[in-house]
């Protein structure tokens, strides 16, 4: 279903919340390890331990993609 950019994802996932938080969110079995190392830097909870966004534009998966672009 389409949803809105301003919906509250918790209201179409009640525990999403809770996902979030536990530190361990579920991928489905689509997403790379690339991408998952990538959203987990994103997602750390504590904000000294987080990257920042220039250290997570240097992660392998952002690399990877931008070499795409660059080549397109």
């Amino acid at each position: 279903s389409e949803v809105e950019y301003w919906t509250n994802p918790g209201e179409e996932d009640p525990g999403l919340n809770e996902k979030i938080l536990s530190g361990a969110p579920y991928y489905e079995f689509y997403i790379t390890p690339y991408c998952k190392s990538f959203l987990k830097a994103c997602f750390t909870l504590d904000a000294r331990k987080r990257p920042t966004t220039a250290d997570l534009l240097t992660y392998p998966w952002i690399e990877h993609h931008r070499a795409k672009e660059h080549h397109l």
